[in-house]
């Protein structure tokens, strides 16, 4: 498919359907606009440099909201089987308390199984990560009076306001093609392990990060008569997501994202569904 070289007007409106925070880990309902964040081995799979800059902001309008922006590069080009990328991430979580500062490498190599028709590519990511916590904005029982309110200082000691980690994600995706009525359709199905190494990143006591596994599928189905000039075409995908809970053992929490884009000229808008249990 020829790759789109004029820069869109993207207006983009999402309805979000119940959605339920279940991970710990920060999850972009757009996952395929932050696809090395999503699987290390889609590093690299267009041609050329990308750059991607994500910010979401949850729950606004009350204290302790979350945030969390990432920032990525990659570059991969048609005919070498390589690609490479960078990403950095930054998560808040309660008004400051609990920060995440993340920066990590990615890498891609791909492989043809069927000529100009299905590829294979795996991908390897490494980071190195700094979790803290600012005690300094915690209170604590002994601080309040029951009477007068906060009345003194707290005696509890704090613990470590920092843990470096190292975090590594693998991951295996498949690229196919097949044409339909004159179109050529291209797909992607993917499989990935996010924190394959299970970092340690308790603060007060040894607390192991489960590993996230993800699925994810997406199509590009062009339309119109123009296409190729025009770039239209329609995206629709899906994410599935499971995750063990902190220190409960055999209790998954799950997440699913499916949506639809579609891409009309200039424009980019799109709905999708988000839901957790």
């Amino acid at each position: 498919m020829a790759t789109m070289k004029r820069v869109f007007i993207c207006l983009l409106y999402v309805f979000a359907i119940g959605y339920k925070a279940i991970a710990q880990d920060p999850f972009f309902s757009q996952s395929y606009n932050n696809p090395i964040y999503l699987n290390p081995s889609l590093t690299g799979a267009n041609n050329g440099l990308k750059i991607n800059m994500n910010d979401m902001r949850q729950w606004t309008a009350v204290p302790g909201t979350f945030n969390t922006s990432t920032v990525t590069a990659d570059i991969g080009e048609e005919c070498s089987s390589i690609g490479l990328g960078i990403m950095g991430l930054h998560d808040e979580r309660g008004e400051g308390f609990l920060t995440t500062n993340q920066l990590g490498l990615t890498g891609r190599w791909a492989a043809p199984l069927i000529a100009k028709r299905l590829d294979i590519a795996f991908g390897l990511g490494g980071s190195f990560a700094q979790k803290s916590i600012d005690w300094s904005k915690l209170q604590f029982s002994d601080q309040f009076d029951p009477i007068l309110g906060q009345i003194s200082n707290t005696n509890a000691q704090p613990h470590q306001s920092g843990i470096p980690y190292t975090d590594i994600d693998a991951g295996v995706s498949f690229k196919f093609l097949f044409d339909h009525n004159g179109f050529t359709i291209l797909n992607n199905i993917g499989f990935v392990v996010h924190h394959l190494n299970r970092p340690n990143i308790g603060l007060v006591s040894e607390s192991n990060l489960p590993s996230l596994y993800t699925i994810h599928a997406g199509s590009v189905i062009p339309f119109g008569k123009d296409w190729k000039n025009k770039g239209d075409f329609l995206f629709p995908y899906a994410v599935y997501n499971w995750q063990e809970a902190f220190n409960t053992a055999f209790k998954l929490q799950r997440e699913i994202v499916a949506g639809l884009y579609v891409y009309n000229t200039n424009l980019i808008y799109g709905l999708l569904y988000r839901d957790g249990y």
